[in-house]
């Protein structure tokens, strides 16, 4: 199980440039193909946007942290997930009203989430951008909630749903015996995945020096690259 930015695909300003290199392409498709695996790709970024980046049709995908997942033959979207589209919507145009003067921000509308990127904003006007983005998460505190990440704002709906909870799905879904999960990511959003890998299976956090943090992963890796060898070891070695 792996989240996709930061981990297969490198983290870029313009979050719509994210592309997955042949090579990660050609493992993917390696470790989709073998029988005793379950391969899945775990983000915050919408389900239809996250299929459009991976682009393979055998493999489990969990947008929106989750939220909304489908697989072969499998679908799940989280009940409360249409009325929070609609808050999604106010709080984009609410943030467009403001953000949009912020030269090099970038607003995210994931459908089931939203994202403020500032990657790209001078570092003089960074301030302002985070201002804003908390007066937003009290203003729709009632719906959501705001998470920091890499160089970005998140906010996710205020039900009890994380990626942690996404994974409990997909381990039920695959029924293999004494299965093995292992879950690799780089983000405090991934946090709650490396915990239900404690004492069952294997998480791995790929090292950045954006957001030092204490974390439930295991093991920690240097960058995409290092992930890329990882799972080339796993499809052609194990």
């Amino acid at each position: 199980m792996l989240d996709y930015d930061g981990t297969l695909a490198p983290i870029v300003s313009d979050p719509a440039r994210a592309r997955l290199d042949r090579e990660m392409l050609a493992v993917l498709k390696q470790l989709a193909a073998r029988d005793d695996l379950m391969v899945a790709v775990i983000s915050g970024r919408a389900l239809a946007d996250l299929k459009r980046k991976v682009r393979l049709d055998s493999i489990y995908y969990a947008g929106c942290h989750g939220m909304e997942m489908e697989g072969p033959g499998w679908s799940y979207v989280h009940p409360k997930m249409e009325m929070i589209s609609v808050k999604i919507c106010h709080l984009e145009n609410y943030l467009r009203g403001i953000l949009g003067r912020v030269r090099g921000s970038i607003i995210e509308n994931k459908r089931y989430a939203l994202t403020v990127h500032y990657r790209k904003v001078a570092a003089r006007d960074r301030r302002k951008v985070e201002e804003v983005a908390r007066q937003a998460e009290k203003s729709f505190s009632k719906w959501l909630k705001m998470e920091p990440g890499r160089m970005s704002f998140e906010y996710k709906p205020t039900v009890n749903w994380n990626k942690g909870k996404s994974v409990e799905i997909l381990l039920r879904l695959h029924r293999a015996n004494n299965p093995y999960p292992i879950y690799i990511g780089d983000d405090l959003t991934d946090e709650s995945a490396f915990k239900r890998m404690l004492h069952k299976g294997l998480g791995i956090l790929v090292n950045n020096n954006e957001r030092p943090y204490q974390t439930s992963a295991v093991i920690r890796i240097r960058s995409v690259r290092h992930v890329r060898q990882f799972l080339q070891y796993l499809a052609y070695t194990v």
